[in-house]
C-alpha cells in the first residue's frame, strides 16, 4: 500500500517494499526547476548536492517512521555521483531499512542512462547513509568566533568553472583563514521553492548545507590548486534546529590532514544566535587535479 508523504517537499509518496522490513520513497527530480540542481553543475551537467542527498534520505526516514526528529547521519558515502545529462524529470528511489528502534539505513537509487537515453545501468547505488532518529528535541550550545582569525575577504562566484554554482547556490558570502582553520559567513535564501516545490517541511536547507562544504573547497583550491568531491561522512550531528530563512549564519571548519590522497575536515554550522546548528566529523574528499589554466572550483577569494 503506497502512504502519501505529503508534509515533505522533496518526497512524492512513500511505499513498502519487498521482502524483509523495508521502504521505498519516491522523488521526482527536475534538473531545469531545482535551484539546487540547475544552480550546482559539474562540467556543464546538472550534480545532486551532497545536502540534497542527506535531505532526501531525512525525509524518507521521517516518512517511513512518523513521530520522529533527525539526530543526525553516520556512516555517509557518496558512491556516485547523481547527473543530469539532459532535462528530462529523472524519478529516484530511496530504500529505507530499520536497523533498529532509532536508526534507519538509507540507499539511494536510480536507473543511470546514457544522453540518448539509453538504460546503462539499472538500479545503481548512488549514496548510503544510517539516519538517526530521536523523538526528543536535540541540545546544543553557543559558540563564537575565535579572535585570531585573520579580516574576512568576499567570496566570488566564477561565470564558468568545471563545478559551478548558480545564484540559489551562492550562500557563502565571505571567508577567513588561519593556519588550518577557517571560518565562513553564509546567508541562506528562502526555503520555500528551493526545490521547485511550494511548502512542505524542510529538514535542512541544502544550499546552506552545501556551502559549508564549499567553505572547505576554497581552503583546498587555495591550498593544494585541487577541486575536492565529497566522498565519506563519518557522523553528523543536527542540531535543535536549521538555518531560518535570511539567517546569518556562520560554519567553522578545520582541516585535519590527508588520508589515503582524500582531504579531511571537520566542520560546525551555527546560527547568529550562537546555536549550534551542524556538526561534522570526518568528511572526507576526492582530490581531482585540473587542466592547465582550468578554473576547477566557481568558488574563490
Amino acid at each position: 500500500m503506497d502512504l502519501v508523504a505529503t508534509n515533505y517537499p522533496l518526497i512524492n509518496r512513500v511505499r513498502a517494499g519487498d521482502g524483509a522490513p523495508q521502504y521505498v520513497a519516491e522523488a521526482v527530480l527536475d534538473p531545469i526547476e531545482d535551484p539546487f540542481l540547475s544552480g550546482h553543475q559539474y562540467k556543464g551537467a546538472p550534480i545532486v548536492p551532497a545536502a540534497a542527498i542527506l535531505e532526501l534520505f531525512a525525509e524518507a526516514a521521517l516518512a517511513s517512521a512518523p513521530g520522529n526528529r533527525v539526530a543526525g547521519f553516520s556512516a555517509v558515502r557518496f558512491h556516485n555521483g547523481l547527473r543530469f545529462f539532459n532535462a528530462r524529470l529523472e524519478p529516484v528511489r530511496i530504500l529505507s531499512t530499520p536497523i533498529g528502534p532509532t536508526r534507519m539505513a538509507c540507499q539511494l537509487r536510480h536507473d543511470f542512462r546514457s544522453s540518448q537515453g539509453t538504460l546503462m545501468d539499472p538500479d545503481r547505488l548512488y549514496s548510503t547513509a544510517i539516519v538517526e532518529l530521536t523523538k526528543n528535541l536535540v541540545e546544543s550550545y553557543p559558540i563564537t568566533a575565535p579572535e585570531d582569525l585573520l579580516p574576512p575577504r568576499p567570496v566570488h562566484y566564477a561565470d564558468t568553472a568545471r563545478m559551478w554554482f548558480g545564484h540559489g547556490m551562492r550562500c557563502l558570502k565571505s571567508l577567513r583563514f588561519a593556519g588550518n582553520e577557517g571560518w565562513g559567513e553564509i546567508t541562506g535564501d528562502q526555503l520555500e521553492g528551493l526545490g521547485g516545490r511550494e511548502g512542505g517541511r524542510w529538514c535542512m536547507s541544502p544550499a546552506v548545507f552545501d556551502a559549508a562544504l564549499v567553505g572547505c573547497a576554497v581552503f583546498t583550491s587555495m591550498t593544494r590548486d585541487r577541486l575536492q568531491m565529497p566522498s565519506e561522512i563519518d557522523s553528523i550531528c543536527l542540531g535543535p534546529r536549521f538555518t531560518r530563512p535570511g539567517e546569518r549564519a556562520r560554519v567553522a571548519f578545520r582541516f585535519t590532514g590527508l588520508q589515503q590522497e582524500r582531504a579531511v575536515f571537520e566542520w560546525t554550522l551555527f546560527g547568529e544566535d550562537g546555536v549550534v546548528l551542524c556538526t561534522a566529523t570526518g568528511y572526507r574528499c576526492d582530490l581531482v587535479a585540473g587542466r592547465p589554466g582550468e578554473c576547477l572550483l566557481g568558488a574563490s577569494l
